[in-house]
């Protein structure tokens, strides 16, 4: 019996118990600071039943943190509860010796830390570090524990988990991180997770994926979920329960529907007004943008910023096809305008941005700053644009210097630059504080002594010191609560207006980014896939990843919901386990597109198409037909995606038709090698839609094509055709219609890329079918 199915069995028939599996009653805690004990949570109550998800939103500072430490037993050695109860299911938390917290925490109570870069350790590989878990509690021995870390991976939806175990935390995207941690937290079955910010640093897709997955654990095992998140709209869409928090104090709780739709409390309904929508209004309307005198006079000025088909290969762009870190971006940016960039994690964005501040060099392409190529700049040549060009990173505790002073942090890069003597320079940094509403007092604090919001004003304050013409902002507003990042947002907005600055807002955050900017550039895999106004491409999306980043955003509420309050609440709806109704027809082959409908099928989610084809199988289809690859056949995303899938979930074969005159043979041959591992007897090649009434040289012309693929893979592993025996004609598979019919066409079809000792001469498929084409 594996550590999954014990927790099921363990947890069986919980949800029926009407009792709170937590209890938390009366609670106050304070943090001992230079002498003085300053309280953190105040007379705080709250229950928490099995099978239940309580959001606990509010802004930094207001005690949400403190709360999950407490419960965890895990409060920092200045911290103290001075009062109240922590029960959980029946026992006296704040009463257990050190052997019992220890014993409580991971096995019953686990938490999902925020930030996965830094919980998790980089010396040590993925699965070393899930296995441990389980080792910890003695739930197994070294050699099965390594077996579950590997189970565990899979569960929480990693593909290829025996390979991603053996690799370091470095080596994984943002949202496998997040998921490596949910695998750890989950190891010992524990009854309670605690989830602190689980996607705050995730893109919408990954966070989507992330959050679907607590939601299936907490149906599948009864698991009740403590959501510690200031995201209130990804609250609203996936709690139960929702309790507010403000200066430590509980000024609001009740059912998520009621909370959003009637809140009770003013800060409630301050957050609720700070919470940015897609359908909110825009920060900047067109008529209180301040007028670019210049390019009125003259249309045909250039813009500010002109970017054209950069490049970025770190690499591994030769390596079966994976794509370039930047390949072929470019877009125009005008003087006091906003161009948002969005795109998951590893699209390309951070790269482009480096590029532009001169940090990385293109391998092509050209970036120009008012006519200037800022690409083959060197020493003083690339100092002085770098005045001009200027960053506010994303995490406002990082990005300081914790030494410094906040004065001596804005005043930095004027010395840097050699600009103006002490008075001077101390001028320009009182104006700055000024300008980012910043009391002057401030300036002798260290950013340690300053709130979220406060330091993010302070990196604003010193990127525009230099007053510079170009300010990328990469995800400025990410690690902040709602009301500071409108604060900040509206900051930004005003300084642009004053200042005539022109902003690349980079940001994973569609409803931030629709607020702020003019023009929006949606990346993926290092391109650029669409590219216009903001307005026009959020109301009118034309490509398919558009449209699925656009659906993975946490719903509006109901107050916003073109179909009133009557609406369906999100968590209401069916649970995730709950069979879908059939998408496809009822065939035994199904194409891509038909198993994806309104995605993209060259490029599907791993998750996506994960569900899709269990789902398939289940319903009888035998058979997966592949989008025809492009000419350039890369990314070779489709081919990429489906062979995890297939190789971890299903046992269908793969269908892949080409066209011999969009697709040479060589880039055929990288296409099929994805699908190496797949065995000899899953995967056919096919033409693409040849036309009909197809003649006899048609499939010669076909046969010829796939013999050039089969000769480029004579130092390759073995490759193998296949031909009806009985007619001496090739059938295909590609057009296969509803009822699995096969067409009149002629076709090869075969498996390549198979294991071949070196020497050994292509196969026929190992069945009764022996005659070749010719």
């Amino acid at each position: 019996m594996t550590a999954l199915s014990v927790g099921a069995e363990r947890h069986a028939g919980e949800r029926a118990d009407a009792g709170p599996l937590l209890e938390v009653s009366d609670l106050t805690v304070a943090y001992r600071v230079g002498g003085a004990e300053r309280p953190a949570v105040r007379g705080l109550g709250l229950t928490v039943r099995a099978g239940e998800t309580v959001a606990v939103v509010g802004e930094s500072g207001s005690g949400k943190s403190t709360l999950a430490h407490t419960v965890n037993g895990m409060l920092p050695d200045n911290g103290r509860v001075l009062g109240g109860r922590v029960h959980y299911a029946g026992r006296d938390v704040l009463g257990l010796s050190r052997a019992g917290l220890r014993a409580l925490r991971g096995a019953e109570i686990a938490l999902v830390p925020q930030d996965p870069g830094t919980s998790l350790n980089p010396t040590t590989r993925v699965g070393r570090q899930v296995a441990e878990a389980l080792r910890i509690h003695r739930i197994a021995d070294r050699a099965t524990a390594a077996e579950r870390a590997v189970e565990l991976l899979e569960r929480v939806g990693i593909d290829r988990p025996g390979t991603r175990a053996r690799q370091f935390p470095h080596e994984l995207s943002g949202g496998m991180r997040q998921r490596v941690l949910i695998a750890i937290a989950l190891a010992a079955e524990p009854r309670l997770l605690i989830a602190d910010e689980p996607t705050s640093a995730l893109d919408a897709t990954v966070s989507r994926r992330v959050l679907d997955h607590l939601a299936t654990l907490r149906a599948e095992r009864g698991i009740a979920l403590l959501l510690i998140t200031h995201d209130l709209a990804m609250a609203a869409e996936r709690a139960d329960r929702i309790a507010v928090l403000r200066g430590g104090l509980l000024v609001e709780e009740g059912p998520a529907r009621r909370l959003v739709t009637d809140p009770g409390h003013p800060y409630t309904r301050e957050l609720l007004a700070d919470t940015p929508s897609l359908r909110g209004r825009r920060l900047v309307a067109a008529r209180e943008r301040a007028p670019d005198a210049e390019a009125d006079a003259d249309p045909d000025r250039p813009p500010l910023l002109r970017v054209r088909d950069l490049v970025k290969d770190f690499g591994r762009a030769a390596d079966g096809g994976v794509p370039r870190a930047v390949d072929g971006v470019g877009f125009d940016l005008a003087r006091g305008r906003t161009l948002g960039v969005l795109g998951e994690s590893g699209s390309g964005k951070t790269t482009t941005a480096r590029i532009l501040l001169g940090l990385e060099r293109p391998d092509t392409g050209s970036v120009r700053l008012d006519g200037t190529e800022l690409t083959t700049l060197n020493g003083a040549g690339l100092r002085a644009a770098r005045r001009r060009l200027q960053i506010v990173q994303q995490n406002p505790y990082a990005s300081l210097d914790p030494r410094f002073t906040v004065r001596r942090i804005i005043d930095e890069p004027l010395r840097a630059h050699r600009i103006g003597d002490r008075r001077e320079r101390a001028a320009r940094v009182a104006e700055m504080l000024e300008a980012v509403a910043l009391s002057p007092e401030l300036a002798e604090r260290r950013p340690r002594e300053l709130s979220g919001g406060q330091r993010q004003r302070v990196a604003i304050a010193r990127a525009l010191v230099l007053r510079p013409d170009v300010v990328v902002c990469d995800e400025p507003v990410s690690a902040l609560d709602v009301t500071v990042q409108a604060q900040i947002l509206d900051l930004l907005t005003r300084l642009q207006r004053e200042l005539g600055i022109a902003y690349v807002f980079i940001s994973h955050d569609l409803a931030v980014v629709r607020q702020i900017s003019d023009d929006v550039m949606v990346m993926r895999g290092g391109a650029v896939l669409e590219h216009g106004p903001a307005d026009e491409l959020f109301e009118r999306p034309r490509h398919p990843y558009t449209r699925e980043l656009l659906a993975s955003v946490a719903a509006p509420f109901p107050l916003d919901d073109p179909d009133g309050p009557d609406a369906p609440w999100p968590h209401e709806s069916e649970s995730p386990e709950t069979p879908k109704e059939a998408t496809m027809p009822p065939t035994d082959t199904v194409h891509l597109a038909e198993l994806l409908p309104g995605a993209d099928p060259s490029a599907p989610s791993w998750p996506a198409l994960r569900d899709a084809v269990t789902d398939a199988e289940a319903r009888g289809v035998t058979t997966l037909v592949l989008p025809a690859p492009g000419p350039t056949a890369a990314p070779v995303e489709a081919t990429t995606v489906a062979a995890a899938v297939l190789r971890a979930t299903a046992a269908l074969r793969v269908v892949v038709p080409f066209d011999p005159e969009r697709v040479a043979p060589y880039n055929a041959a990288r296409v099929l090698g994805t699908l190496a591992y797949l065995g000899p007897d899953r995967v056919l090649v096919t033409p693409a839609a040849p036309p009909d009434g197809q003649r006899d040289e048609d499939g010669d012309r076909w046969a010829d094509w796939l013999a050039a693929v089969l000769a480029l893979w004579e130092s390759f592993p073995r490759a193998a055709i296949v031909a009806d025996r009985a007619t001496g004609r090739y059938f295909d598979a590609g057009r296969l219609d509803r009822r699995g019919h096969r067409g009149p066409h002629h076709t090869v079809a075969g498996p390549l890329n198979l294991p071949r000792p070196p020497g050994d001469a292509p196969r026929v498929w190992p069945d009764e079918r022996t005659e070749t084409p010719r």
